[in-house]
């Protein structure tokens, strides 16, 4: 592809080949380590601010300074959706959350990181919390200095500390941890997840309807809330948590999924353990017939009708017969 770029620095001697798989974050570090640089240095010559992750606006830059392919970098680098300032497409896909995200705060699987020298593009979904290889939890603190993973490290397997990083232990995940970072992988291979990838843990099978973005949002509003009738902040679609904490916000979803039958009584009592809020959120920014559906349905045998939205992907598909 030809391109024009704007810039006035010269490309780094050496030109790294991308793994198919690799988040855009892990190939800037590379690169830059193999020149004894960093992502500050990154930052400075591309005008960003501190902590600020390279996107769509960087691709021309970024594929001269990097001599990284520049198809690849369109298809992998994060762009702002102009309808919201919390909105992002990423890998292909519409996202209508911040902390859908991890760009500021990434997290590895140790063993995949030492044997593969990269990190995957998989783990910058905060959804994904175990590694379906080693079938344990990813980390996202150093085991030597406490301190979170950030980008500026020296090298994709080493900390900020200095230190290789390490495990602090073997700790397992759920099966509803792998459910659902399983058919986030399916996604990103433009795939559909399949059915009995949620029925065998139990959970129930319309959530491989949904689109990326929308089971996400339904995680996030049946495993949001801790405790009975808890108040659920605006904040919630921006606000971080670490692995640990999104893995028991998915155990959480999973165990109250598993709970809904044909029995409405048993979906109201369900009710102060599920966020209305973020429910109204995916009805809102659905962006598939089976998002919509799917959130219409829960959200009225939980809470009532909903107040009827608008949209041009309004169905007929009943998915929960």
């Amino acid at each position: 592809m030809a391109y024009a770029p704007a810039h006035t620095f010269d490309s780094l001697p050496m030109g790294l080949d991308p793994e198919p798989d690799e988040s855009v974050g892990s190939y800037c570090l590379r690169s830059l380590s193999a020149h004894g640089l960093g992502m500050h240095w990154l930052r400075k010559t591309l005008g960003l601010t501190y902590s600020a992750h390279p996107t769509q606006e960087h691709w021309v830059e970024l594929a001269h300074l990097l001599q990284a392919s520049p198809d690849w970098l369109r298809a992998r680098l994060p762009s702002k959706l102009e309808s919201s300032s919390s909105s992002w497409s990423y890998c292909g896909h519409d996202l209508r959350a911040n902390c859908f995200l991890r760009f500021r705060h990434p997290q590895v699987c140790v063993s995949c990181v030492h044997l593969r020298g990269c990190c995957l593009a998989l783990w910058d979904f905060s959804f994904v919390t175990a590694c379906p290889f080693h079938k344990r939890l990813l980390i996202d603190h150093c085991s030597h200095c406490g301190k979170s993973l950030g980008w500026d490290r020296p090298a994709v397997d080493v900390c900020r500390c200095g230190r290789v990083l390490t495990s602090r232990g073997n700790i397992s995940s759920s099966a509803a941890c792998h459910a659902v970072g399983a058919a986030i992988a399916a996604h990103l291979r433009n795939e559909r997840p399949t059915a009995s990838l949620f029925s065998d843990v139990g959970m129930p099978s319309f959530l491989a309807e949904l689109s990326l973005g929308g089971l996400m949002g339904v995680v996030l509003a049946f495993g949001e809330i801790s405790k009975p009738n808890e108040w659920v902040a605006p904040s919630a679609i921006v606000r971080g948590h670490t692995t640990e904490q999104w893995a028991a916000i998915i155990d959480r979803a999973g165990d109250r999924l598993r709970q809904l039958d044909e029995s409405h009584q048993q979906a109201a009592d369900l009710s102060p353990v599920v966020s209305a809020t973020l429910l109204r959120r995916v009805l809102r920014y659905s962006l598939s017939v089976s998002d919509l559906q799917v959130a219409r349905l829960l959200y009225s045998r939980l809470f009532g009708p909903p107040f009827r939205r608008s949209s041009p992907i309004e169905g007929q598909l009943e998915l929960f017969e």
